[in-house]
């Protein structure tokens, strides 16, 4: 008998378990336990919609094969981080469940008693046909958390859930767009178009294209572009983020500003960007070809596509390299003188002063000190591209002070007619030809380039194939020797000795007593012999001195080579050392 009882027990207490248990897992699973679904629902996504009826609009967010797209209230990409941000935020949600909707009323509650009505703001998750709805309510008491209404197939609960729900549900629609407009890599950037609308005026048209690694104007004229400020100014152009949408309307007549048009692997990107219709100066309006979709970005926007022909035009004049530059030519009234390379990849110079002319060996190294020089030039002010005959004559380039021609291997000519401006005495106005450009130099040319043989020739003084054994410094007045240079004797110093050549010329002529220099006649006072024990050629070669002349000159005159120069200050200190180990008679 008690063993019927005790079993009759213990079977009504597993029925009561199973029947608690069917009973307590029923809602939760359906209603109270979001984590499959919502898994299931992440993982196949197709479509977002959020719902403010506050702000009286609906925020729709598709997605296209890989891509998402907003398509209500506008149609634009979204922005990857902000989707990103989402899924991450409902991923790691963890809300607390309350109840179902239906036990409400048995509890003497409504939903308007969480905060739910019809200006509730909500979230909606689809995956084909499956949906999670999020729907925002009031505050918790202790203000650190938002009840939510959460719908799935299943039916509706209360949840409790954190704070940063709120975000989600708040954000605008600018919030989940991707605010660059321009989504074409820098690096793939071909040719830019820019046109400058002028009211009652000419349009203004800039465009330059890139050749290789360098950019060029192809308007409004021919020439070199600065390509750190092409590279700025493009940055600049796809960095640009909107600010907002807008709709044109037929009937709207707007004001355009400018058309950009970038071209980037095979296609052409054209954007038009128009005075704000309400008349806001802060903003502008912009549309691209073939879209309907206006945005606004900020009125600064159009600021870096003003002045672009001066703006990014290359302000050096020059980017020579010596091996490619085949000849420069330099004239000043009826004087010239043209420096040509020859077969033998030597500098040959002739100087012609309109009745007589002087061909010379040139120096290498000068010419390259020329080029270097002339890189170095830069545009202080663009003053007038394309200038007619009135302009070229009223900047002075009808009889120009100096002219500068330069041919390069590939054919390639630079013209210049330079001036000097009436604005300003350190200012030259200079003409480039091949750019029809005026422009202000602050270069002084008449410092830079020279008519002058003397400035430009040869500066070696000894023979390639003259070896000397040894230097010997003689007194004229005196008629004997002071010092003997010898390798044997002096190592370094007569290496420095044998670094003998011109450091600058006095005259290109020679006369037997001496040398006028600034002013001042200086007669030859020593002689330094350069002598070779060779028994074939040149067995010495002599040069006259005068008398040291301050700190950092020391002429030498040659009657074989028909000229006088100024010596190294290497040279001249150990010619001085020289003298000095043996003291001249009083």
């Amino acid at each position: 008998m008690i063993k019927n009882r005790t079993f009759l027990l213990l079977a009504a207490n597993v029925l009561l378990a199973v029947f608690i248990i069917l009973n307590l897992d029923d809602e939760p699973s359906s209603i109270g336990n979001i984590d499959g679904i919502l898994s299931e629902i992440i993982a196949n996504m197709n479509e977002i919609a959020i719902r403010q009826p506050v702000r009286g609009q609906e925020i729709i967010l598709k997605k296209n094969q890989m891509d998402w797209f907003l398509t209500q209230p506008v149609s634009w990409p979204v922005e990857p981080i902000t989707l990103a941000n989402l899924i991450s935020k409902i991923s790691h949600l963890e809300p607390t469940f309350i109840c179902s909707v239906d036990e409400l009323p048995s509890k003497g509650e409504i939903e308007q008693d969480y905060g739910f009505d019809t200006n509730s703001s909500s979230l909606q998750l689809s995956a084909g046909s499956k949906t999670l709805s999020f729907t925002l309510g009031d505050l918790t008491r202790d203000q650190r958390s938002r009840f939510l209404m959460i719908e799935n197939s299943e039916g509706e609960g209360i949840w409790r859930a954190p704070r940063q729900i709120e975000d989600l549900l708040n954000r605008t629609t600018v919030d989940w767009t991707t605010l660059t407009f321009w989504k074409i890599p820098l690096y793939a950037v071909e040719a830019l178009k820019v046109v400058e609308f002028k009211p009652d005026e000419e349009n203004i048209e800039t465009a330059f294209t890139k050749l290789t690694d360098s950019w060029e104007f192809s308007s409004p004229i021919n020439g070199p572009a600065n390509n750190a400020e092409v590279s700025l100014l493009l940055h600049k152009i796809v960095s640009e983020k909107l600010i907002g949408f807008s709709e044109i309307t037929d009937d709207q007549k707007l004001s355009k500003l400018f058309d950009i048009s970038l071209q980037a692997m095979g296609k052409t990107h054209s954007l038009t960007l128009y005075q704000s219709p309400q008349g806001d100066v802060t903003e502008l309006l912009a549309l691209f070809s073939g879209k309907t979709q206006a945005f606004r970005v900020q009125a600064s926007y159009a600021e870096i596509f003003q002045n672009l022909s001066t703006k990014l035009r290359e302000k050096r004049l020059f980017n020579l390299e010596i091996d490619q530059v085949k000849r420069l030519r330099m004239v000043e009234g009826n004087r010239s003188l043209t420096l040509r390379k020859n077969e033998m990849n030597s500098w040959v110079g002739l100087e012609d002063n309109g009745t007589d002319s002087f061909t010379f060996q040139a120096d290498h190294s000068v010419i390259v000190e020329l080029i270097h020089n002339l890189n170095m030039v830069e545009v202080k002010d663009f003053i007038l591209f394309s200038p007619d005959q009135s302009a070229l004559h009223m900047h002075g380039f009808e009889h120009p002070q100096l002219k500068l021609e330069i041919e390069q291997m590939n054919t390639t000519r630079q013209n210049l007619l330079i001036s000097k401006s009436n604005i300003e005495s350190s200012l030259w106005n200079t003409y480039i030809a091949e750019q029809a450009l005026i422009c202000l130099v602050n270069t002084q040319w008449n410092k830079l380039i020279s008519t002058r043989a003397i400035n430009f020739k040869n500066r070696e003084l000894l023979p390639d194939q003259f070896i000397p054994n040894r230097v010997i410094i003689n007194s004229i007045t005196e008629k004997e020797n002071l010092h003997v240079f010898s390798y044997e004797m002096d190592g370094e110093a007569y290496d420095r000795i044998m670094e003998f050549k011109a450091d600058s010329f006095i005259e290109l002529s020679y006369n037997d007593e001496g040398v006028w220099v600034e002013g001042d006649w200086l007669p030859w006072k020593y002689s330094v012999e350069f002598q070779n024990n060779a028994e074939n050629g040149v067995n010495s070669i002599l040069f006259n001195l005068t008398d040291r002349y301050g700190a950092t000159k020391w002429f030498a005159g040659s009657p074989e080579l028909g000229l006088v120069c100024n010596l190294p200050i290497s040279v001249i200190d150990e010619l001085s050392k020289g003298l000095s180990s043996k003291p001249l008679k009083p």
